[in-house]
C-alpha cells in the first residue's frame, strides 16, 4: 500500500530557534522546519520560503527557499547580516497557501575586534623617541572573526601605563591617531583601548613599549690608527650617532696633530635633523716629508699647499700669506743658499676629534661637544 500526502496543511519549527552568532557569522544549528498534510503525513518538493527584517539586524540574505525531501524537512543555513546593528529578531518559515508559518528566533551580537598599536613617526621607529619631541602613534581596528562585518567605528582611547592620553580619539578608516610628547626619558608603557560600536566589541592592544632619550650625538672613529709615511696622506671615517631625535649642526677639528700635519673633513659639517640616521664623514690627515719636497728648492706645490692649509686651519691667515711667500722667496730666490726640508716628524701622537654640536632652535636639542682620538703614526 502506497500512502501519498494529501495537500500541505502545516508547517512546524524543528529546531533552530534561540540561537545568536556575531555580526557577519554562520549560525552553528541550521533553521529546520517540517511541512505535513492534515493527517500529520510528511510532504516532499514543498519550497519553503525563509524570511528575516527587511532592515536592521538579520539574515543574509534577507530571504531564501528550501525545499523539503521526502520526510517533509526542509533546512536553512543561516547567516547573521553585515550590514546592520547587533540585535534580536524573527525568522518566518512559510509555504504557499498554508496559513500560518514556523517562528525562529535569532541573535545578532557585536562581533570580535582586534586592536594594535604602533608608533610610526619620528622614524626609524627601531631608535625610540627623544625628549618633548612630537611621537605619533597609530591604532588600527580589524575584525577579529573576520565574518565581514564591516569596518570598526568609535573612539579609541590611549594610554601610558594606566595614565590616560587625552580625550578619545575618533576612528576613521578603522584607525584612530595620536601625537604627544614624552617630557622625562624613560621608558614607557603605551596602550590603546578599543570602546566598541554598535557591531563591534571593544578590544584593547598588547603593551607598545617606548624608548625615550634625551637628544644627543655620539661620534666614533674607524679605524682608530692611521699610518703614514712622511709626505703621504691617510683616511679614517667618522661616525656620528644621533639618538633622541637630535637636531643641530656639528662641525669639527683635529687638535694634537704633529708640526707640519694637516686634517680636513668632508663634508666640513653635518647637519642632523631628527631622524637618528647616522652620518659619516671622511677625515684625511696629510703630511710633509720626501715625497712632496724638492731636494734644494726646499718646498715643493704640494709643500706650499700643506702650509697653507696648516695657517688658514689655524686662522691666522695673514701672517701664513707672508709665511708662505718668505718660503717661496727662499725656494725661488736662495737655491743656491743650501737646502731646507720642512717634514713632519717621525713617531706617534694620540690625535683628538672635537665634535662641536650646535641645537636647532627650538628643537629642544642642546649645544654639545663630543670628542674621539686616533693614534696618527708618522714614518
Amino acid at each position: 500500500i502506497t500512502v501519498v500526502a494529501a495537500a500541505p496543511t502545516a508547517i512546524s519549527a524543528v529546531s533552530g530557534s534561540g540561537q545568536s552568532t556575531p555580526i557577519g557569522g554562520t549560525f552553528t544549528a541550521p533553521l529546520t522546519v517540517k511541512v505535513t498534510d492534515a493527517y500529520g503525513n510528511a510532504n516532499g518538493g514543498v519550497t519553503v520560503t525563509f524570511a528575516g527584517p527587511a532592515s536592521g539586524a538579520g539574515l543574509s540574505p534577507a530571504s531564501a527557499a528550501k525545499t523539503t525531501g521526502t520526510d517533509g524537512i526542509a533546512a536553512l543555513t543561516a547567516i547573521a547580516n553585515g550590514s546592520a546593528s547587533a540585535g534580536t529578531y524573527s525568522v518566518t518559515a512559510s509555504v504557499a497557501g498554508v496559513s500560518g508559518a514556523a517562528t525562529f528566533v535569532l541573535s545578532n551580537t557585536s562581533a570580535s575586534s582586534r586592536t594594535t598599536v604602533a608608533q610610526v613617526a619620528p622614524l626609524p621607529v627601531s631608535a625610540g623617541t627623544g625628549t618633548n619631541v612630537p611621537t605619533t602613534f597609530v591604532a588600527t581596528l580589524s575584525d577579529a572573526t573576520q565574518n565581514s562585518a564591516g569596518l570598526p567605528t568609535g573612539f579609541v582611547q590611549f594610554y601610558n601605563g594606566g595614565t590616560v592620553l587625552g580625550a578619545p580619539v575618533a576612528v576613521a578608516n578603522a584607525q584612530a591617531v595620536l601625537q604627544t610628547t614624552f617630557p622625562v626619558a624613560g621608558l614607557y608603557t603605551m596602550t590603546a583601548q578599543y570602546l566598541g560600536d554598535a557591531n563591534f566589541a571593544g578590544s584593547s592592544s598588547s603593551t607598545l613599549v617606548i624608548v625615550v632619550s634625551n637628544p644627543a650625538y655620539t661620534i666614533s672613529l674607524s679605524p682608530t690608527s692611521l699610518t703614514i709615511s712622511g709626505g703621504g696622506n691617510a683616511s679614517t671615517t667618522l661616525t656620528i650617532t644621533p639618538t633622541g631625535n637630535y637636531q643641530g649642526t656639528i662641525t669639527y677639528t683635529c687638535d694634537g696633530l704633529p708640526q707640519f700635519s694637516a686634517c680636513t673633513f668632508s663634508p666640513v659639517a653635518v647637519a642632523l635633523t631628527g631622524t637618528n640616521v647616522p652620518q659619516t664623514v671622511v677625515l684625511t690627515v696629510y703630511t710633509l716629508g720626501p715625497g712632496n719636497t724638492q731636494g734644494r728648492s726646499g718646498v715643493s706645490a704640494a709643500g706650499l699647499a700643506l702650509v697653507a692649509l696648516l695657517v688658514m686651519r689655524r686662522r691666522k691667515l695673514l701672517p701664513g700669506l707672508m709665511v708662505l711667500l718668505l718660503a717661496g722667496g727662499t725656494v725661488l730666490g736662495l737655491a743656491g743658499c743650501g737646502t731646507r726640508h720642512y717634514y713632519t716628524p717621525v713617531g706617534a701622537d694620540s690625535v683628538t676629534v672635537q665634535a662641536v654640536g650646535v641645537g636647532t632652535a627650538g628643537s629642544g636639542s642642546p649645544d654639545l661637544n663630543r670628542s674621539a682620538t686616533f693614534t696618527l703614526n708618522v714614518q
